[in-house]
């Protein structure tokens, strides 16, 4: 079982820019296996029934910034702790970081 701490390297080795990445270097410097689990938001729903799919769908929405006439209405950090993952339509939720950010949640780090 990783750590607090180790799973805020993972992530922040996720988000290096592409030119720094490579798996030699995290190979070398990590202490642990840097293997990303994505899952569909169906499977995430399936394999934990405490988010339903309209549950998740919804987290999904309100991820990115949205423009209404009252104003800019902020993100719930889910696309920055890197937990969105999207390839063309499909939506793929990583698991670590979709719960480290439900314990900042917990924190009140993300507002």
């Amino acid at each position: 079982m990783t750590t607090l701490l180790q799973m805020q390297q993972l992530i922040g080795a996720i988000k290096m820019k592409s030119t720094q990445f490579s798996p030699a270097t995290i190979s070398s410097n990590a202490p642990f296996e840097v293997r990303a689990k994505y899952k569909t938001v169906e499977q995430f729903s399936r394999d934990n029934p405490a988010f339903t799919i309209p549950a998740l769908r919804n987290l999904i929405f309100k991820a990115e910034v949205r423009h209404t006439s009252k104003g800019v209405i902020k993100g719930n950090g889910l696309l920055e702790a890197g937990a969105i993952v999207r390839i063309g339509r499909k939506v793929l939720i990583n698991e670590s970081s979709f719960y480290l950010w439900i314990e900042h949640q917990n924190l009140g780090d993300s507002k």
